[in-house]
């Protein structure tokens, strides 16, 4: 089974592959929480990102820099920034059985 860090990993460079990818990293009733609202389960996860991804400035990818990065047990904690559109995000995690179970977002 994944651990916390390689389920965290795997979630970022998923991105890259497309939506199933990311959303394969979640429980099947995982919440995701955002300024736009509360996402349950895979569907309405899968819409977040979407639209999230849509959204993201060209250029984004190659600014994203990794402030800190930290897990602990089932909990991961990522802060970074992609300047000049994002000066600090922040996302929280927790992890269980080798899926996001829990998510917070402040994009």
């Amino acid at each position: 089974m994944r651990s916390t860090l390689e389920v965290i990993q795997n979630h970022g460079k998923a991105f890259r592959k497309g939506l199933d990818a990311v959303v394969e990293d979640y429980a099947e009733d995982a919440v995701l929480i955002s300024p736009s609202g509360v996402h349950k389960g895979h569907e309405q996860i899968r819409r977040f990102f979407e639209q999230e991804i849509l959204n993201f400035p060209e250029g984004f990818w190659k600014a994203l820099e990794t402030e800190r990065f930290e897990v602990e047990g089932e909990y991961g904690y990522f802060l970074w920034k992609a300047l000049p559109w994002y000066s600090l995000g922040c996302d929280s995690f927790h992890v269980r059985d080798g899926k996001i179970r829990f998510q917070t977002s402040t994009i």
